[in-house]
């Protein structure tokens, strides 16, 4: 496993045995060292390096001993126990593909932490997991084995899946934004554009560092910040936001026409103006499929990114970012790239607005001027969605997603009809209750009852004002409940990490289900 330098550690090496496992594993299929491994791990001979020798008693009893519990080959055991000892190499065990991958993590998670195991086996769970990132993302699955150090490095500086989605969604594309393997000096490494040249990640590796707290990356020299940059790659921060690409002018078109739909009432003098476009991005992440639960969802919050097309096409994507974990209140920062752009979701919602030039210089002013001022960031009252927000004021959208927390908690709860269903007969029982106290209950106590009820709403509502729980909240399920309302809105289904700047033909069933679907689910945080 690879600990890369933070300006609070100065040297920590990759681990000299990944190569071995990496190579061993990745050949291995079968169930039974799965069991083997376990065993090892707790038995206390093990522990204690009693089983060195293997010629001893000690040794001996325990292979044969395993053998029988586990029902499997004496050779096995002994074959094992010895790799994981490292007295043997790779090409001393036994040809048959008798170990497996399946089950790696599972049993990782189980083994006792002073275990001599856990080490070789996190190892071998980086290994896989690289591998399968490797092979998800189009690339070459034995870089896991040759680069692991290079691949930690990219997910480690949080550039990883940005080189993957400005690849995949940009016109620079696969040109420009990929990982490489190159050749210097008659040796071959993996490579990525750095002020848009391919530099390996070995030298990127020991030339910058990687801030946990202010999550960012940094020259180790010079002590600056950099980024990875949809022009240049890796690149120097500037005070200036960098752009993710350059739209060509059809693709500009499709856009701003989606972008009109957003207007009412607008004039055909108007409509000229308009050759910029201002994008609302999120990612309703619902997390939980039961109807007991979904509502529950919509309380967490969603991260509100802006993305800015200006007159010539130039494209920005960004949002804030939050510096440390002082929760509720902490430091953000804007961002070149937007990182949620390119995380897994269940869908992008997209809100495309059509602007004029003006107002796009406004629009833009304001992100930089963000971006060249760290603001204190409260869970609550400065969030991204306040960040959106006001980036839609600039654009003479005037919108407020702000609802108490007690409202918001509320809202998070079941329906009745959801609570009741996993009951068995009450629902039918509810309703028919519902029916007869609406076919004979007489109309005055109807209004007696309708006085009471407005009259306790009332008073509630007044001792919210004098409790924490009315504190106004910047809320991105009104946001989103907003959102599906725009005619410009549709929503993108994840394939791979992309910008999904444009819809799809392809896409127009899945965004209007999702629309129709979250319409429902958000339909409590209309704000009026």
């Amino acid at each position: 496993m690879l600990y890369l330098d933070t300006k609070n550690h100065n040297h920590l090496e990759s681990q000299e045995t990944t190569k071995n496992i990496n190579s061993f594993f990745s050949k291995t299929r079968n169930y039974d060292a799965i069991a083997i491994f376990k065993e090892i791990s707790s038995n206390k001979e093990y522990k204690t390096n009693q089983l060195i020798n293997k010629d001893s008693s000690a040794y001996k009893k325990f292979t044969v001993d395993l053998a029988d519990k586990l029902k499997v080959p004496a050779e096995l055991v002994n074959n094992t126990v010895l790799f994981l000892l490292g007295m043997i190499s790779e090409e001393q065990l036994v040809k048959d593909e008798q170990f497996s991958k399946p089950g790696l993590k599972k049993l990782f998670e189980v083994i006792d932490i002073n275990s001599p195991i856990k080490d070789k086996l996190g190892i071998v769970l980086d290994h896989e997991n690289c591998k399968v990132k490797l092979e998800n993302n189009g690339l070459n699955p034995e870089w896991a084995t040759k680069y692991l150090d290079e691949i930690a490095c990219l997910n480690q500086f949080k550039i990883f899946y940005q080189i993957i989605g400005l690849r995949n969604s940009t016109p620079l594309g696969k040109e420009f934004h990929n990982i490489a393997e190159i050749e210097k000096d008659g040796k071959k490494y993996l490579a990525i554009r750095v002020n848009g040249k391919f530099r390996p990640i070995r030298a990127i590796m020991q030339n910058f560092g990687f801030d946990i707290m202010d999550q960012n990356i940094f020259n180790k020299k010079s002590q600056k910040e950099w980024i990875y940059s949809g022009t240049k790659g890796l690149t120097e921060k500037t005070n200036q936001i960098e752009p993710v690409c350059t739209l060509p002018p059809p693709a500009k078109k499709k856009l701003i026409d989606l972008g009109l739909t957003f207007h009412k009432n607008i004039s055909e003098e108007r409509k000229k103006e308009l050759t910029c476009v201002l994008q609302v991005v999120t990612h309703p992440r619902i997390g939980y499929s039961s109807n007991l639960l979904k509502n529950s969802s919509t309380v967490l919050g969603s991260h509100c990114g802006l993305r800015l097309v200006l007159q010539d096409g130039t494209t920005y994507s960004t949002g804030l970012k939050a510096k440390g974990s002082g929760f509720p209140i902490t430091e953000a920062h804007i961002m070149d790239i937007d990182w949620e752009e390119f995380r897994t979701h269940e869908g992008s919602l997209t809100t495309t607005i059509a602007i004029d030039p003006k107002q796009a210089d406004a629009a833009l002013k304001y992100i930089n001027d963000s971006k060249n001022t760290a603001f204190d960031m409260h869970a609550f009252s400065s969030n991204c969605v306040s960040f959106g927000t006001r980036g839609l004021k600039k654009i003479d959208v005037n919108v407020n997603f702000k609802m108490s927390l007690t409202q918001s908690i509320w809202n998070a709860l079941p329906s009745r009809k959801d609570l009741f269903s996993y009951i068995p007969g009450l629902n039918p029982i509810s309703d028919r209750i519902v029916w007869l106290k609406d076919a004979v209950t007489p109309n005055f106590v109807k209004k007696g009852f309708s006085l009471v009820g407005s009259l306790a709403l009332y008073i509630s509502k007044k001792l919210y004002d004098l409790i924490p729980f009315s504190y106004p909240i910047d809320h991105s399920s009104a946001m989103i409940n907003w959102m599906l309302e725009q005619k410009s809105t549709f929503v993108a289904p994840y394939n791979e990490p992309e910008l999904s700047i444009l819809p799809l033909k392809d896409n127009k069933e899945f965004s209007e289900k999702k629309i129709a679907e979250w319409k429902e689910l958000y339909k409590d945080y209309a704000i009026n």
